[in-house]
This record gives structure tokens, C-alpha cells and sequence, in this order.
């Protein structure tokens, strides 16, 4: 605080920023105008030695791969000419690829090597095992390795392969038919790769071979510059290209008949970039340095600054505030305070939404159905809602299948996140007084309380940013308007019930009061099909019936709850002929996995591809495995006997072992054995599976139905509760 006080401060500050800002100006405007240039030049050079040095080195490298391959091959026209062509036997062909693999590995830049005889059984060898040709191989290979240089190796470019080969005929018996090559395939990448990794990045590395075969890494731009250029261009020269200058080198190189020339390419702005980046960051420094003690010699000027000085000893104390920077110190007290406050007010936020949230979900759930309708309102203003005269409406939110044109590539916690999100921005946006009452896999119910609104703009905001973010269709079911509190457990499950409404299209749908349209006739000829197509493992009419069967209802019912009705019977038979049959339940799909994947899917075709494959095609399947032939042929007939004479009042255990001439005991195990089932239990299943078909598709009084099953009516009505936790009654009414 003393310079504030002696009043030389200002000066001093002035003075001590020309000292500082003069010689940083100075350095920038000597590094602009003296060092750019010569630091160009002198890169140039060393980059030219630079790349001399490493063709060099490719060029021994290669040397000695051609003395290599040069010796192995007199070395093979020595062992193994006269076995390779005459008996081609088992362990020379081994001996060759070992060795062959050892060549491979014994530089760097090469692929593969391979010896390929072209005679009456053509055939290759290579490091990987012995393969034999065909004629339109041995066509190509003696066309692609044929030398015409007059000596006996050779380096090619194949172009349809984009492959460099070095090849050498390896055939002692005559050199003007060869039959036996010697073929090397250089990794070209590799050797580039080697290359270009020398250089500085946007630069390009090149390899010409004999200025017409051209291969590179890099700038595509600087390819195309480099192709034209003649061989009459060599060493080092300067060249420029859309205004940028580049350092250019081409470096010939001569391999037997070819001329190799390798080509760099750098762009000179990288070499000085460091030095001019330099000189504009002393600019900029020395700039911004003088708008610093301009701005600091205004606003530390003693007559502003005593005011201030006296305010914060007021607020913060003598000693508290000076120990930090006085403008700093107050800024983070100012957000300290912020930030608690806006703490507080989220926390108290939350709160009371969480109240608001749980009080709604008891409603629903009947903790308070001991309340009057008056004293229910007044539980709800006391927990903040405030209820209007035009009373409450619930919205049913689900997802369905994936848009057309979308992957499924999003995690299914983080979609609920977003869609919960989603539905109470724009719930909020719409009705103030409003919760989500329950999220559970896609399903979301939401309380609100009516307001001037129009529905139709509410619902058209809230799907288009699911399909946007989600990208899955929605479906909503909105219920009526309502003013009874103690009716929302009531319209929450009617709700939940109306959304099997939604028709099999493709699209986000809306449901306000639909009805539920006449069930679909089952058609019990198809079901027929699809279980003697799913017995048989003919998969292929499985899948044909399964989408005649899907067609015929949605023909009558396209709403989503006529499949179900169904595939619930369908499901129902299968399960049925599975389990008479000895097939556990674990080893399937269960029935409330496939009806849940189907309230989600709007579109047949992915409905019956999901039957197809994730049910009907793996139970027969599993029928064909396990099924088949696991039970012997008197308990196969046995059990027809039951199915087609179950309504003999004197049909038991005894009566049929004395029919089939069995021991009863006997019978008894065996029958346990390969059905999973006793007797008894069997002849009653099949009886209650009867008596169900007769309760749905006659009109039959009940007790006819028992008499025609061979049971007193008392007792039927026990026996068909006891296996079905209902009456035949109830089953009637609840099934129709």
C-alpha cells in the first residue's frame, strides 16, 4: 500500500514498462527481418544430407537382400532342384518353408517370400505351408515372373497387385523356359513408412520407379506435384505451391535394370513457424503489458481507491480483506455467498418436489383410501399443490421400437435418464403443477394438474424431442379429465391397460378414449401348421405359417392388443406341448419376456421376426434335441391313448396298464420317466387344457362340459380352480 500513498508510483510504473516493452519490440522486429531466411537455408542443407544418408542405407539394405536371395537360390539349385521336381517329398517341402520364413524375417521391408514351380504340377511354397495351382495361376505367375533383363533376377512392379517384386530364376535345368522362381514382395508401406518418418508432418515422401511407377506417403496435394516431374530433376531446389513455399529433394538410386529416385517434399513455413510465432508473441506480450499498467495506473489511483479501502474495512473487517487481493476477495466472497444460496434454494426445491412426488404415488397406490374426497384435496394443498377448478389429467408415456432410420447404439439406463428428462422439461414447460409418479423400462407416468393448455401442442413438443434425442417411436395414453382424487389409482390402471390400444404402425401415436375393438377370431388350422411345422424342423414353414397367422389378425384387429391375445394362446400351446413332452421351463423363453418385447414393437414384421427367432425357431430346435427321441414308443402311445380317450370315465392308471399289458408300477415310473409328469396329473391336464377350449370357443353350460370330461360337476368346479386359481366361470367372463 506504500506506493498508493507516496504518490511516485505512476512514474516509476511508466518508466519500468518502456525499459521491459522496448527491447521485447526490438527482438521481434530482428528475428522477422535477419534469422527467417538463413535458418531455411541451413535446413535445407542438413535435410538434404539427411536424406542422402537414409537411401543409403536403403540401398546397402537391399544390396544385401539381393546377395541373400542370390546365394539361398544357388543354394537351393544344389539340394533341392532334382527332389522338387521329381518327388516333391513331405519333408523337403517342410524344410523349404522353414527356411523360407527365416528369408522372410531377415529384413525388414520384406512381405513375403515364395518359391512357385511352374511345371507339369504347378504349385507354390512359401513360408506359410505348399499350395497347389490352378492353370489360370500358373498363367498369371509365369506372365508376372517372367525376366527379360537377360540375366537371371530381376526387380518388377506388378501394377494390377500395386506390389514390388524382386524375382530370380532359380531353375538350373535352362534358363530360356525357367520353371522354378525365386519371388520376393517388398512391404512397400513399411519401406515408405521408414521413409517419411524422418521428415516434418504436412510434408510428402515419394519413391518413383524409373519415373513411371509412382508410390507415396503424405499430402495428396504434393503427389500430385511430384508425378510430372521428369528424372532431369535431382537434388535439392525450392518450388511453389498455392503460395506456400516447399524444400524439394530427388535422390536417384539404380537397382539392377531400374532407376529408383526417392522424392521428399517440406513446406519451409514449418521450419521458420517457431521463430515468426516467437516474434508475434513479444508483440503481443509488449502490447498487452502496456494496456496492463495503463489500466492498473487508473484504477489503483488513490482518490478511487480510498472509498473503496474504507468500504471493505466496513463489510469485512481491518485485517480480514487485506490479506488477499481486495478485488478478488470480494468477487469470491460475493460467489461463495452465491453459490450457497443457490444451494439452499435447489435444496429446498428438491425437497419439496420429492413431498409433491411421494404424496401422489401413496394416492395412487391406496395408502390413503381410508380419506374422504375433501379431506384428499386438503392433503394435497398441504403438501403444496395447487389445485385448480379444472382438476388433474394423467399422461402414460411409452417407448416403442427404434426409428427407421436409426442404429441401436445407446445404452438402455442412459435412454430412461434421457427420457425422464425429457418428459419433465416439457411437462414443466406445459403444466406447472406437475410430477413423474413412476418410471420403470421405458414406461412413465405423469400427474398434472389442468391448465389453459392445448394437449395437441403439449404432445407434439414432448414426442419430437424423444424421436430427436431417444430416437425410438412414443406412444401416450392421455386419460380424461378428471376432478376425483380418490379415483387415481383407478385411472392410473385403466391407463396402463389402454395402452395395448396403440395400432402396429410405425409412428409416434396418441390415445385419448380409444375402445377396445372385437378380438380376432384364433384360428385354430394355423396354430395347427405352426406346431406341426415347429415338431417336424421345417423352419422355413414355420416362419411362413407364423406370418399367415400374424396377417389373418391383424387383418381383423390391427391394434396391438389382438396380438397379444394371440400370441398369449399361441404361447399357451407351445408351452403346453413342451412340458407333456418332458421340457423344462428354463429352457426357454418365458411367456412375460415375450409379451413385454411385444408391447414394445409396432411394426408385424419385427413381431414375427422376434417369434421366429427368439421363440418358435429355438423350441423346435430344442424339440428336435431333447424331444424326439427321449421317450420310448408304448409311453408315445400311451399318451395318444390319453389324448384321444380322455373322456372314458373308467380311463386310470390301472385300466390303461391292463390295456397295454403293463404292470401298473411300471407303468407308473415310466410314464414319470419320459414325461416329467405322473399319470394322473397328465389325464387331468389334458382334461382342464379341453375343458379351457370348450369354456372359450362353446356356448356349453358348465356342467355339460364336466359331464362330457368324465367328472362329476362338484368336482370339476374344485378340481379346474385348483389348476387354475379360478372358476370355470370366472375363466369364462375373465377370457372372453
Amino acid at each position: 500500500m506504500k506506493y498508493f500513498k507516496t504518490g511516485g508510483f505512476h512514474r516509476k510504473l511508466q518508466l519500468a514498462s518502456l525499459w521491459i516493452v522496448v527491447p521485447l519490440l526490438a527482438v521481434a522486429i530482428f528475428l522477422h527481418a535477419y534469422l527467417i531466411g538463413p535458418l531455411q537455408r541451413s535446413y535445407q542443407e542438413l535435410n538434404n544430407r539427411q536424406v542422402e544418408g537414409i537411401v543409403s542405407n536403403i540401398n546397402q539394405q537391399f544390396s544385401q537382400l539381393e546377395v541373400t536371395l542370390s546365394v539361398w537360390g544357388q543354394s537351393f539349385q544344389r539340394r533341392y532342384q532334382e527332389d522338387l521336381l521329381e518327388t516333391t517329398n513331405y519333408q523337403t517341402l517342410i524344410q523349404l518353408s522353414e527356411e523360407l520364413f527365416y528369408l522372410t524375417n531377415s529384413s525388414n521391408y520384406v512381405n513375403r517370400i515364395g518359391i512357385y514351380s511352374l511345371g507339369e504340377t504347378p504349385f507354390g511354397i512359401e513360408s506359410g505351408g505348399t499350395y497347389e495351382l490352378t492353370l489360370e495361376q500358373t498363367k498369371t505367375a509365369f506372365e508376372r515372373y517372367r525376366i527379360d533383363n537377360g540375366r537371371q533376377y530381376q526387380w518388377k512392379i506388378i501394377e494390377e497387385e500395386d506390389e514390388l517384386i524382386f524375382v530370380q530364376n532359380i531353375d538350373g535345368q535352362g534358363e530360356d523356359q525357367p520353371k522354378i522362381f525365386l519371388v520376393a514382395t517388398i512391404d512397400e508401406q513399411s519401406l515408405l513408412k521408414y521413409f517419411y518418418d524422418t521428415q516434418i508432418e504436412n510434408g510428402l515422401a515419394a519413391i518413383s520407379f524409373n519415373h513411371e511407377s509412382f508410390r507415396f506417403i503424405g499430402d495428396q496435394n504434393l503427389a500430385n506435384v511430384i508425378q510430372p516431374l521428369s528424372e532431369e530433376h535431382q537434388g535439392t531446389w525450392v518450388e511453389s505451391i498455392n503460395g506456400n513455399d516447399y524444400s524439394m529433394i530427388a535422390v536417384n538410386s539404380t537397382r539392377l535394370n531400374q532407376i529408383w529416385t526417392f522424392y521428399t517434399v517440406v513446406p519451409l513455413a514449418l521450419i521458420t513457424e517457431p521463430v515468426t510465432h516467437l516474434a508475434r508473441v513479444l508483440i503481443v506480450v509488449s502490447i498487452l503489458f502496456i494496456a496492463c499498467v495503463a489500466v492498473m495506473s487508473l484504477f489503483l489511483a488513490k482518490k478511487q481507491y480510498q472509498p473503496f479501502e474504507k468500504t471493505m474495512d466496513q463489510l469485512f473487517g481491518n485485517t480480514q480483506w487485506k490479506k488477499e487481493n481486495d478485488l478478488e476477495f470480494l468477487v469470491d466472497r460475493w460467489q461463495q455467498l452465491s453459490r450457497e444460496k443457490g444451494l439452499l434454494q435447489n435444496q429446498a426445491e428438491r425437497f419439496q418436489d420429492s413431498l409433491k412426488r411421494q404424496v401422489i404415488q401413496h394416492l395412487m397406490e391406496g395408502y390413503y383410501g381410508y380419506l374422504s374426497e375433501e379431506e384428499s384435496q386438503q392433503l394435497l394443498q398441504q403438501k403444496n399443490w395447487r389445485l385448480s377448478d379444472q382438476g388433474y389429467r394423467l399422461f402414460y408415456f411409452q417407448l416403442n421400437d427404434l426409428l427407421s432410420n436409426q442404429a441401436n447404439s445407446q445404452d438402455e439406463t442412459h435412454i430412461l435418464f434421457a427420457l425422464e428428462n425429457i418428459i419433465a422439461d416439457v411437462t414443466a414447460m406445459f403444466f406447472p403443477e406437475s410430477t413423474i409418479v413412476s418410471s420403470n423400462e421405458g414406461r412413465i407416468l405423469v400427474f398434472v394438474v389442468n391448465q389453459e393448455q392445448q394437449l395437441t401442442d403439449y404432445f407434439t413438443m414432448v414426442t419430437k424431442q424423444i424421436n430427436l434425442i431417444v430416437c425410438r417411436y412414443v406412444t401416450i395414453v392421455s386419460s380424461q379429465q378428471e376432478t376425483e382424487i380418490r379415483k387415481l389409482p383407478e385411472v392410473a390402471q385403466r391407463l396402463k391397460k389402454q395402452i395395448h390400444l396403440q395400432q402396429l404402425i410405425p409412428e409416434n401415436q396418441v390415445l385419448q378414449g380409444e375402445k377396445m375393438r372385437p378380438l380376432p377370431k384364433y384360428s385354430l388350422s394355423q396354430e395347427n401348421l405352426i406346431l406341426t411345422a415347429l415338431k417336424s424342423g421345417y423352419h422355413e414353414e414355420l416362419q411362413r405359417s407364423l406370418q399367415r397367422f400374424l396377417e389373418q389378425v391383424v387383418a381383423e384387429n390391427n391394434q396391438q392388443a389382438a396380438v397379444i391375445y394371440v400370441v398369449n394362446r399361441l404361447y399357451d400351446q407351445v408351452d403346453y406341448l413342451l412340458n407333456e413332452n418332458g421340457v423344462s421351463r428354463t429352457d426357454y423363453v418365458s411367456k412375460t419376456v415375450v409379451l413385454e418385447r411385444i408391447e414394445r414393437l409396432l411394426d408385424i414384421n419385427q413381431i414375427q421376426a422376434f417369434l421366429y427367432h427368439h421363440f418358435l425357431k429355438p423350441v423346435s430346435i430344442l424339440w428336435q434335441e431333447n424331444v424326439a427321441n427321449s421317450y420310448s414308443e408304448m409311453i408315445q402311445k400311451v399318451a395318444e391313448y390319453i389324448q384321444s380317450d380322455f373322456r372314458n370315465e373308467q380311463i386310470s392308471l390301472e385300466y390303461v396298464a391292463d390295456r397295454f399289458e403293463v404292470d401298473p408300477i411300471f407303468l407308473s415310473k415310466e410314464f414319470k420317466r419320459a414325461k416329467q409328469v405322473n399319470f394322473i396329473d397328465y389325464l387331468t391336464n389334458v382334461r382342464i387344457v379341453e375343458a379351457k377350449r370348450q369354456l372359450l370357443e362353446t356356448d356349453h353350460q358348465i356342467n355339460e362340459i364336466a359331464e362330457n370330461l368324465g367328472y362329476n360337476p362338484s368336482y370339476f368346479n374344485r378340481l379346474f380352480k385348483k389348476c387354475t386359481g379360478m372358476t370355470p366361470g370366472q375363466y369364462r367372463k375373465g377370457q372372453s
